[in-house]
């Protein structure tokens, strides 16, 4: 039998080492792709072979199931001897409030960023999703009219410095994205995979992306410049999640 080239081989090892893996993370991650509309149920012994093959016990992702029916995101129904798990409405709503982030495979980014000076010892947030980049100073992509008591000035997004970007997103999170993405670009040998090394290789390459992307605050990301690393890295991802289908669910 064919056996996967090894650089698909170290993907996987690389992927299971990107940081922690969190078992409630990963059966969101697991929750939103396969089963995320109302209606959609996965097996329990499905979801169990699904994150066994990630290393985790069934003991462990019992625990996690127990936690996210305890917090009202995943309800369960038995069918026989079989538990059907499936998301709560409100962890539908929650999933496809970020969904577009996850899965788009290109998304708009606004070439101009408006800096926002606020009243000495003012602290709230001047426009939704505005960022602070020093005290009273602000960045936001809100548009002129969403901006409440400031003096505001219009600002190409190509010409901030990197202390800023900094201060908007945290330099270990652009690391990241520079780490997944050259962790990802090269080429995987689909064909020799068996189908349980794709079913691993697409659920942990969109854990570690799901993970990513919703580490920081969606103006941060129009904050990095036209040529961010992790505008590449998205595409990236989603080509690859485009090779790598979802397998069939058993009813």
């Amino acid at each position: 039998m064919d056996r996967p080239a090894p650089h698909s081989l170290r993907l996987i090892d690389d992927l299971l080492e990107f940081g922690d893996l969190k078992v409630w993370s990963v059966l969101a991650t697991i929750f939103g792709d396969f089963a995320p509309g109302e209606g959609a149920v996965l097996p329990g012994p499905f979801l169990s072979g699904l994150t066994g093959r990630l290393g985790i016990r069934i003991e462990a992702q019992r625990v996690a199931l127990h936690r996210l029916r305890k917090d009202g995101w995943v309800d369960v129904a038995r069918r026989g001897r079989v538990s059907h798990y499936s998301l709560s409405a409100k962890a539908r709503r929650e999933t496809a409030a970020v969904q577009s982030r996850v899965f788009d495979a290109a998304v708009a980014r606004p070439a101009q960023c408006r800096l926002i000076i606020t009243a000495p010892g003012e602290t709230a947030p001047p426009a939704k999703g505005a960022i602070a980049i020093a005290p009273g100073t602000w960045l936001t992509t809100a548009p002129p009219q969403a901006v409440r008591n400031g003096i505001t000035s219009e600002i190409a997004i190509a010409t901030l410095p990197p202390w800023a970007r900094d201060q908007a997103m945290a330099p270990g999170i652009q690391a990241d994205y520079t780490r997944l993405h050259a962790l990802l670009m090269p080429q995987i040998d689909r064909p020799a995979l068996t189908a349980a090394d794709q079913i691993t290789l697409r659920i942990l390459i969109l854990h570690r992306w799901r993970r990513l992307v919703l580490s920081h605050r969606r103006t941060a990301a129009h904050l990095m410049g036209p040529d961010w690393v992790g505008n590449h890295c998205r595409a990236r991802v989603q080509a690859l999640l485009a090779d790598l289908p979802r397998p069939e669910i058993p009813d």
